[in-house]
């Protein structure tokens, strides 16, 4: 699993990419990934923080009440990818506490390749800046996921 980023006209889409073929359980994948970047996002710049709007690639459950108060906003179903949709100022958040050489050490590298307008893999911009650290969290639970996964047998 990885962690896209789009940034576009003022608009920041977060989510999470799977690369396993046939992987069974994707939608409870997304959906668990989905909430716990939200839970990051709102510990880092804080509880009042909401995205514009949630969206979820699969289709609308019968009841869509649950999503809607987990996620505290707008929820679009049967959307071409699963992701957060911010503006993009959340991205420069400054971060209270934040300790540059601490975020240079965790992530390791001083640019990130970008493909296709999705910043991927290590330094995304912003050395104490949400985005910076957002990215280094969520490779890093969705590392211990990937583990958890496989000795589960889930995954390969």
């Amino acid at each position: 699993m990885a962690t896209f980023l789009l940034e576009k006209d003022g608009v920041a889409t977060i989510g999470p990419v799977v690369y396993q073929k046939g992987a069974e359980h994707g939608d409870q994948i997304y959906d668990l990934y989905i909430a716990a970047t939200l839970s990051i996002i709102r510990e880092l710049c804080g509880a009042r923080c909401r995205p514009e709007r949630v969206l979820f690639s699969h289709s609308k459950p019968t009841d869509a009440g649950p999503f809607r108060r987990a996620f505290q906003g707008p929820c679009q179903f049967n959307a071409e990818r699963t992701a957060h949709v911010f503006p993009t100022s959340v991205l420069g958040h400054e971060l209270v506490g934040a300790d540059p050489e601490q975020h240079d050490l965790s992530v390791g590298f001083p640019a990130a390749p970008v493909v296709g307008g999705a910043k991927i893999y290590g330094e995304t911009s912003g050395r104490s800046g949400l985005e910076g650290r957002a990215k280094a969290t969520a490779d890093e639970i969705a590392e211990q996921l990937r583990m958890r996964f496989q000795d589960r047998g889930w995954i390969q």
